[in-house]
C-alpha cells in the first residue's frame, strides 16, 4: 500500500507540473500572438451587403465618424478582410471584418472613442467594434466572468489590462486584479454581491500512504 501510494503522489506531482508548464507555455503563445495582432481591430455587425472591394471605404468611414479629429492620412489601413463565422451562428448574422491599423495609437484611439459613446453611431446604429484577442487570451479572461459580472451589476467600472488583469476603478483609484481568487478577495472587501457561477476542477487528490480501517457494513 505505501509503495501504491507513493507512485500516486509522484504521479499527482508530477501532473501538477506539467499543468503548470503548460500553462506557462500557452501565456507566452498568447502573448506573442496578441502582439501579433495588437493593431487589429475587429468590426462585428458589417452588413454583408458591403462586398469586399468596397470594405476599406466603408470602414474609413466609420473610423472618420468615430474619430473625426485625426488626420485622413492617419487613417491608413494595411490590411481587411471578413473571417468566417462559427457554425452555430444563423445565416443572417454578417460575418466579422477584421482589419489592421497601421498606426497602433489611431487604433486606440478609434477603439476609446467607441467605448465612451453613450450610443452607437448613427450611421453605424449595428456595428461593434472590438480589440482582436488570441484564443487564449479570450478563454483567460472568461475565468474572470464571476468578477465581471458582479462589477457590471455593482455599475462599477472596470477594463482589461496587460497581460491578462482587470483594472477597476474604486474609491478613486485603479485596483488591478490579477487573478480570479484576488478578484474574489476583494469583492468581499468591497462588499459587493458575488454570483453564483460553476465549480471549479480540482486538482488530483494525494493518497496515505497508511491503510485506513474499512466501516462495517450493516446487513
Amino acid at each position: 500500500m505505501g509503495d501504491f501510494a507513493s507512485a500516486h503522489n509522484n504521479m499527482a506531482d508530477h501532473v501538477q507540473h506539467l499543468e503548470e508548464k503548460v500553462e506557462k507555455l500557452d501565456a507566452q503563445m498568447a502573448d506573442a500572438e496578441d502582439r501579433a495582432r495588437r493593431n487589429n481591430i475587429r468590426l462585428r455587425g458589417v452588413p454583408e451587403s458591403v462586398q469586399q472591394a468596397d470594405l476599406q471605404a466603408y470602414v474609413r468611414g466609420l473610423l472618420r465618424a468615430y474619430a473625426p479629429d485625426i488626420p485622413a492620412d492617419m487613417m491608413l489601413i494595411d490590411r481587411i478582410h471578413r473571417i468566417p463565422k462559427p457554425t452555430y451562428l444563423p445565416d443572417s448574422t454578417p460575418r466579422d471584418v477584421l482589419f489592421r491599423a497601421h498606426f497602433f495609437h489611431i487604433k486606440e484611439l478609434v477603439l476609446k472613442a467607441s467605448r465612451t459613446r453613450e450610443k452607437p453611431h448613427e450611421d453605424y446604429p449595428a456595428v461593434k467594434l472590438f480589440n482582436d484577442l488570441s484564443a487564449a487570451t479570450l478563454r483567460k479572461r472568461r475565468t474572470f466572468h464571476q468578477v465581471a459580472e458582479a462589477l457590471r451589476q455593482h455599475r462599477t467600472k472596470y477594463r482589461w489590462g496587460y497581460p491578462t488583469k482587470m483594472l477597476v476603478q474604486h474609491g478613486g483609484t485603479l485596483r488591478p486584479i490579477s487573478t480570479p481568487e484576488e478578484g474574489i478577495k476583494l469583492l468581499k472587501e468591497w462588499n459587493i454581491p458575488i454570483p453564483s457561477t460553476e465549480p471549479h476542477r480540482h486538482p488530483i487528490r494525494k493518497t496515505t500512504q497508511e491503510w485506513s480501517k474499512a466501516r462495517k457494513r450493516l446487513i
